[in-house]
């Protein structure tokens, strides 16, 4: 007879247990949990609770994200390519762990859930997952019965959401659901929201094809920090949009965003403007702003802040030539010499915090979403393309980044481009593991979407390859324009010959590689590679200096006795 708990199978309940937490472990992957932070979820698909024949043939998805909460409406359509099936499947209800202390993070639960089967609502039941001695707890390894052979110890959920389809033999037929989640919000501002895809592959097959929109309500497009995976588009303004065809789900959508509007709205500078603005009241705070503005003393970082208050002021007013003169007024937004939005600068990312010197109007990316919004009411094309070109060459984030270029035409737009493998090179770290090798990497992105790199080191010693270093990883959000690493290697006897290859890879699809390389580690005593071209350089150079030093230069020894 089959084990039971609460009316589940065992080894039902396992099954989608192992199944289930493949998907959430990368995604709620993040910062370490402060005290001060609030753990949330994100969106989940639906799950088999047995294995199935049935496969999921569309998955589309649409999340509302609003700063605290996120609300989801899923639809998944299921094809039965076996015999006649009545399947359990369900979703987990909240995502808390055996250990209770995970519990005083944060609301990890599914709320106000509900579940159509072919149009018709569907009966769910909240049901308690296995416990005790019946089935899986933290820190257990996964038994045999649970499809999940060889598992290491994995948390338990305390309870499923569950409701029942049944499908004849080649059936299909439309599930729907909706429920909302708490977002998780970390300590230092930034909140994460998303869905997760992994799950999808516990269904017979690939998912044909499927479309995951978030929706951001009340989010403007300068807080956004950036999203996952990185082959998103935007559209409407405040839509980021994944579409997928015959995928095996392989990854998880994740976006982070700001919960606060920018430094220069929560910068404390004068009490009665402090609370003007936190009431939206932004027109009042003008003869305080004019006011404040007028005291010599003013520290500068306090001035800038006073300066975006009143240009956001009188924008919010309705005075927008006199808001677009104090913007400009006050923004870089002057060219580099020589410089394309398609070269890469140098990384000038701009900090969501304060910097060393106190706040600056110009790293500040609110400053130019709201001088943008200016010159789209005004029709302004030319000033826009300018101020776009500004955002992209001072590395201002791709989320702002590509919503300007939804108001331009494609000609005024950064060319699609792929990365750039600047560098690939072994050197010797001379710091932490003297004379240990690694592999120090910098790629490049003209336009900004850089998504993954990946990186293998392998040597050959007459026999089969022996890998030193393979990985594979996703860049993070400050990191779309450029990014730097050092990858250690294990150390090796002197006179290995370590083979190389770096590739980058950007969300729209093109890769960039540095071909396979060939590195010697010196013998003890020899100079390495990157030290003999500093030898070489030095030698040239000194040789350039006694050439000058033959000549008898006019006026050499007027001051010698």
């Amino acid at each position: 007879m089959e084990k039971r708990a609460n009316g589940l199978p065992v080894a039902a309940i396992l099954l989608g247990l192992g199944f289930v937490l493949m998907g959430l472990g990368l995604t709620l992957a993040g910062p370490a949990l402060a005290d001060d932070a609030s753990l949330g979820r994100v969106g989940d698909g639906v799950h088999p609770l047995r294995q199935t024949d049935v496969q999921m043939l569309a998955e589309e998805v649409r999340v509302k994200v609003f700063p605290e909460r996120s609300e989801v409406e899923a639809t998944f359509t299921l094809l039965n390519r076996g015999p006649a099936v009545d399947l359990l499947v369900g979703f987990p209800q909240a995502l808390e762990q055996a250990d209770p202390e995970r519990a005083e993070f944060g609301d990890t639960a599914l709320h106000d859930f509900h579940a159509w089967v072919g149009g018709r609502e569907a009966p769910v039941q909240l049901e308690k997952a296995a416990t005790g001695g019946q089935g899986f707890l933290a820190g257990e390894t996964a038994p045999p019965e649970s499809g999940v052979p060889g598992s290491p110890a994995l948390p338990s959920y305390p309870a499923w959401y569950t409701f029942p389809v049944s499908l004849a033999a080649g059936e299909k037929v439309e599930v729907r659901n909706t429920y909302w989640v708490k977002n998780t919000t970390w300590s230092n501002g930034e909140v994460e929201t998303g869905y997760i895809l992994q799950s999808g592959a516990t269904w017979a097959g690939p998912i044909g094809r499927g479309r995951v929109e978030l929706v951001l309500e009340g989010i403007e497009p300068y807080r956004v920090l950036g999203a996952r995976p990185g082959n998103w588009r935007l559209e409407k303004e405040n839509t980021y949009v994944w579409e997928f065809a015959d995928w095996e789900p392989d990854q998880d959508i994740t976006l982070h965003f700001s919960n606060r509007p920018g430094p220069a709205f929560y910068l404390l500078v004068r009490p009665e403007i402090d609370a003007l603005f936190r009431d939206g009241r932004y027109a009042e705070s003008l003869p305080l702003l004019d006011q404040a503005l007028r005291d010599a003393s003013l520290a500068e970082g306090e001035r800038q802040v006073l300066l975006f208050r009143k240009a956001l002021a009188l924008q919010e007013a309705g005075r927008l030539q006199e808001a677009r003169v104090l913007w400009e007024a006050n923004l870089d937004l002057s060219p580099p010499p020589g410089a394309r939005a398609q070269e890469v600068l140098p990384d000038k990312s701009p900090a969501r915090e304060l910097v060393e010197d106190g706040y600056r109007l110009t790293d500040d990316p609110a400053a130019y979403y709201y001088l943008a919004r200016i010159y789209r009411q005004q029709g302004d094309l030319e000033a826009l393309s300018l101020l776009y070109h500004q955002v992209v060459n001072r590395h201002m984030g791709l989320p702002l980044q590509r919503w300007l270029e939804l108001y331009l035409p494609a000609s005024e737009r950064v060319r699609p481009a792929p990365p750039v493998v600047a560098r690939a090179e072994i050197e010797l770290d001379h710091i932490f593991a003297k004379g240990r090798p690694l592999i120090a990497v910098e790629l490049a992105d003209p336009d900004g979407d850089l998504w993954q790199w990946s990186l293998r080191a392998w040597t050959v010693s007459g026999g089969p390859e022996v890998v030193l270093a393979e990985q594979q990883e996703e860049v993070w959000y400050g990191e779309t324009y450029s990014k730097q690493a050092r990858v250690p290697l294990p150390p090796q006897p002197p006179g290995t010959v370590i083979y190389y290859q770096v590739s980058a890879r950007d969300g729209a699809g093109h890769v960039a590689q540095s071909g396979v390389q060939a590195w010697t580690l010196p013998s003890a005593g020899q100079p390495s590679q990157e030290d003999s071209g500093f030898l070489a350089s030095l030698c040239k150079f000194l040789q350039v200096l006694q050439f000058i030093s033959k000549f008898d230069w006019p006026g050499a020894g007027a001051h010698q006795h």
